[in-house]
């Protein structure tokens, strides 16, 4: 939205952005393209953060940054305890079915999505021949990790919202993973 009222105005005028999360723009198909596209842009620069200029650009910068963070509610605290304890179980039960390599599989390690897309490509060449059930604990697992974002992200009443939806694709799919029906 700014970047267009920007180039409405300003023709010939630059953009300059810093990213943390330079993957993002090569995951995916024709991703730059559409950032591209979304910033009105037609030339692409593209500089490491070691490249001198780039670096005495930054460092001239004298930034203030303050950090706000909330502490779970009690609540809160229990329902992490009980993902966090689901997602032990769903682990295990991976484990004892020794069709995935299991040396890395830690509740640690299935918090990050990084891990999980590790994960698919491993299975990708033989994702053919891997059992449903293994299938469902390895969706189940990304499942979990969502929803210890959605604890952290969402307010009590979309978070349960978020829940109830989970509980209702289940059931319209008639998939019923193990966890979604324990106390």
């Amino acid at each position: 939205f700014i970047c267009r009222l920007f180039r409405e105005s300003n023709k010939t005028g630059f953009i300059k952005a810093l990213t943390d999360y330079p993957y993002g723009l090569t995951a995916g198909f024709a991703k730059t393209d559409k950032v591209m596209k979304n910033l009105f842009i037609t030339k692409l620069f593209l500089w490491p953060r070691f490249q001198e200029t780039v670096k005495k650009s930054l460092s001239n910068l004298d930034a203030n940054f303050v950090q706000l963070a909330n502490s779970m509610t009690p609540t809160m605290q229990e329902i992490h305890k009980c993902i966090i304890d689901l997602m032990n179980s769903v682990i295990k039960e991976l484990k004892s079915l020794n069709t995935v390599d299991v040396s890395e599989m830690t509740v640690e390690n299935g918090l990050f999505r990084s891990w999980h897309r590790m994960l698919m490509h491993q299975l990708k060449p033989i994702w053919h021949k891997v059992s449903p059930k293994t299938k469902q604990l390895i969706n189940d697992l990304g499942t979990l990790r969502d929803m210890l974002n959605a604890l952290i992200s969402f307010d009590c009443v979309t978070f349960h919202e978020y829940l109830e939806t989970l509980r209702r694709r289940d059931f319209a799919e008639s998939k019923y993973s193990m966890w979604l029906f324990e106390n």
